[in-house]
């Protein structure tokens, strides 16, 4: 198969679309302002000078989260670390480059910018239609993963609610139980510890394969083990203190 690297098969045309600083979105408005964290939307403007001027779909780029977003109606772009990419070819298509990207293992050294890491990525060029019915595959996917997860929600927040009628809430103590500092459920002080990780960890020490290694991203509510993230056994060892250990309980910060 023919792959294309990343800059002959997309074009930065970020230039197209006005920035939207985060404190000057609104909660209402014509126009969404779509920026680099993990909601899809920011806020609004009403400010159609700052819309995206170009053809669409684009993919947005988040320069410190490394996350890619697919946007196929008017927007205007958050101000902090967005870059915005359109296939230079017909032969592409838009949403299946969205998709492969997803997948792409981009190293995750803190908040530091990503985009010079786009350069190394090859991007594969399967027939037109082939990738066209591939996307369709994945949306549905997609979709199905949505609903699994609104379901998820759903059963967080019933469990929620079982919690505050029998205990009530936490904060008012409605029914006076004792209350002890988290630090003395702990056998000792150290039980207590927070990651080393971000900037700590350079890009050589990711590798494809090896000791799995888990961030703020995992944590939603739920932990979740997937990940595409991993360290050598040898840096694993040098940070044994940090390792998860059955029954932890994982906080993001």
């Amino acid at each position: 198969m023919k792959y294309l690297p990343f800059y002959e098969a997309l074009e930065d045309c970020s230039r197209l679309a006005g920035k939207v600083p985060q404190a000057s979105c609104l909660h209402e408005g014509d126009f969404p302002v779509i920026g680099q964290g993990k909601q899809l939307v920011e806020g609004f403007t009403n400010d159609s000078g700052l819309v995206f001027r170009g053809d669409l779909p684009v993919i947005l780029f988040g320069d410190h989260t490394a996350a890619f977003k697919f946007i196929d109606h008017p927007f205007a772009r958050g101000a902090d670390g967005t870059k915005l990419f359109r296939p230079r070819t017909e032969s592409l298509d838009a949403k299946f480059v969205w998709h492969f990207l997803q997948t792409a293992r981009l190293p995750m050294t803190g908040y530091d910018r990503k985009t010079k890491y786009l350069e190394s990525l090859e991007i594969p060029l399967p027939p037109l239609e082939e990738q066209r019915r591939i996307a369709a595959i994945l949306d549905k996917a997609s979709e199905l993963s949505i609903n699994i997860t609104r379901a998820i929600q759903i059963e967080d927040e019933l469990n929620a609610s079982f919690f505050y009628e029998i205990i009530g809430d936490p904060v008012l103590n409605p029914r006076d139980f004792p209350r002890v500092p988290l630090i003395d459920l702990c056998s000792t002080p150290d039980d207590i510890k927070c990651g080393p990780f971000g900037t700590q960890l350079k890009q050589h020490e990711f590798k494809e394969s090896g000791v799995p290694l888990w961030g703020i991203k995992h944590v939603n509510r739920r932990f979740h083990l997937a990940t595409n993230e991993f360290l050598d056994r040898e840096t694993a060892e040098r940070l044994s203190a940090y390792s998860l250990l059955e029954g932890d309980i994982v906080r993001a910060c």
